[in-house]
């Protein structure tokens, strides 16, 4: 599998004409979510939302659709205000055209499928749109590969997606503690001995 992104499914890069041609092709948007967090010593802070959006660019790229860019903000801050901003980007992209809504979360908590969820309730209550929120795992895990934090699996996908913003020598030639706390931050499998792009 090549590992560039193509820029030609990203809403971020596209021209109307684009967009509009898109949709009519395959009126499916694909919305990756993550937060700004602590992800050991080696890998970027917006691991999560990154690794989400490549996937989705990925799944595009084979399927058809759009993808949004990310969204970095979370089911840590104040649903009663966060929600409602989400609902109406939603409502946006129906407005627009779109008719499946798949919000993907890259931060695999059961909170921030159940922000997106909720967020997308209103939207698809006249049936006329489809939408659900999904973590990222939900699209790539397989035998040989499962969720973790900053450990094998993460580090692996970053290798593979962003190799420039990984820096294992960032975890120096010291045991490597697997703990969710800093200053390690990793949990999962030694992603210094595991990882492979």
């Amino acid at each position: 599998m090549e590992n560039s992104l193509s820029r030609d499914v990203q809403m971020q890069f596209m021209r109307s004409s684009q967009l509009e041609a898109a949709i009519g092709k395959f009126p499916v948007v694909y919305v990756p979510f993550g937060l700004i967090e602590w992800h050991g010593r080696h890998l970027p802070l917006g691991n999560d939302a990154l690794k989400a959006h490549a996937m989705l660019v990925k799944c595009a790229e084979q399927f058809g659709g759009v993808v949004y860019p990310p969204l970095w903000l979370h089911n840590g801050f104040n649903q009663k205000h966060l929600v409602p901003i989400y609902t109406e980007l939603f409502q946006r992209l129906k407005n627009t055209g779109f008719r499946v809504i798949i919000g993907v979360s890259g931060h695999n908590v059961q909170g921030q499928i159940d922000m997106i969820n909720r967020a997308l309730e209103p939207v698809i209550a006249d049936g006329k749109v489809a939408g659900i929120g999904v973590w990222e795992i939900t699209l790539s895990r397989s035998e040989e590969s499962d969720t973790d934090h900053a450990a094998k699996w993460e580090t692996s996908n970053m290798m593979f997606f962003y190799p420039d913003c990984v820096d294992m020598s960032e975890l120096g030639d010291e045991e490597i503690i697997l703990d969710m706390r800093a200053p390690w931050g990793i949990g999962g499998l030694d992603p210094g001995r595991g990882w492979q792009a």
